[in-house]
């Protein structure tokens, strides 16, 4: 079943104001998962109700509280990009003159774009502590999704630190990125703090 048949019973006027989900469990299905979801039904006289969400290729997840009072499926989200943009490394070949300034310049770029989703570490060069490799004048900075790296490119910029931004992937890779069709873009399975990317979800719920 698709998983709007699940997502309509959480997006409900009912569900809104009494309504929870609590995770149950968590299994690996060969590349995929399945969740089991205790869903109470306040329009069924706050009946609970197991429901079953799998994902047929898993990219990624994460479990940070088992409840909460929402489920959503996503197909623009931060989580997305490392699997639907193409990838860019970033280099720079002139020191800063505040390396502490750029620092603090690229974290605030980075919660900005990605609004907390990912880790600063996620995308830079843990290759040296980050002051010894900006004071060291050039090198590779990071590698990221596109529009992460032109965040960390404009902090660069305004530093004159001479960035250059260069694809991290091979062109035929870049050009799959691009070319592939809707349906089988990965997509977010957002549920509180908890999230899994993949592709071909589906829920159904269990009698």
């Amino acid at each position: 079943m698709p998983f709007s048949d699940l997502a309509a019973v959480v997006e409900s006027d009912e569900f809104e104001d009494n309504g929870w989900i609590r995770l149950r469990s968590l299994d690996l299905k060969g590349d995929g998962l399945e969740l089991k979801l205790m869903v109470r039904r306040p329009d069924r006289g706050d009946q609970d109700e197991m429901w079953c969400v799998s994902c047929e290729q898993a990219l990624c997840y994460s479990v940070e509280r088992p409840w909460d009072d929402w489920i959503s499926l996503v197909s623009s989200h931060p989580l997305l990009w490392p699997y639907s943009e193409p990838s860019k490394a970033l280099y720079f070949s002139q020191a800063p003159a505040d390396p502490a300034a750029v620092v603090a310049g690229l974290l605030n770029a980075h919660e900005d774009i990605t609004k907390g989703w990912f880790r600063f570490r996620r995308f830079v060069n843990t290759g040296l502590p980050i002051v010894s490799l900006l004071e060291a004048g050039h090198g590779q900075l990071a590698t990221a999704p596109k529009r992460v790296c032109e965040k960390y490119f404009q902090v660069l910029l305004d530093h004159e630190m001479r960035p250059r931004m260069l694809s991290a992937e091979p062109a035929a890779s870049a050009a799959a990125v691009s070319t592939q069709k809707e349906e089988c873009l990965p997509k977010a399975l957002l549920f509180g703090g908890s999230h899994v990317v993949g592709t071909g979800f589906d829920a159904v719920a269990l009698v």
